[in-house]
């Protein structure tokens, strides 16, 4: 369950998805100022993406349950941080997708059928 999230203050950490196969896709590397566990804001609250140290990293650690009820107590507050955090979700879905195009590709047309 996501019950916390993390502002990276300095290094990389690759964001990896699992997908059939020996090892998991990394769908993007993120590093300063970048945020990772973005789940708590879905209802269902569970964890979407992994994600693992590349290079050392320090992040700060949030209480998505006490973010989320300064978001409710403070309107202006809660809707600047929705903001922000909905842009990174909207870029990390756009990674996502473009590497499992990349990875699983369209269909190209045989030499033979041309």
């Amino acid at each position: 369950m996501a019950g916390q999230f993390w502002l990276i203050r300095d290094g990389r950490v690759a964001l990896d998805l699992k997908v059939p196969g020996p090892a998991p896709l990394i769908v993007e590397t993120i590093g300063d100022g970048d945020v990772i566990g973005l789940s708590w804001l879905a209802p269902h609250r569970r964890w979407q993406f992994g994600a693992e140290a590349v290079l050392p990293a320090t992040a700060f650690e949030f209480d998505s349950a006490a973010v989320s009820d300064l978001m409710e107590r403070d309107p202006a507050l809660g809707y600047q941080l929705a903001r922000r955090l909905i842009n990174v979700a909207t870029r990390r879905l756009q990674a996502t997708r473009f590497r499992l195009l990349d990875m699983y590709g369209l269909p190209q047309p045989r030499a033979d059928a041309i």
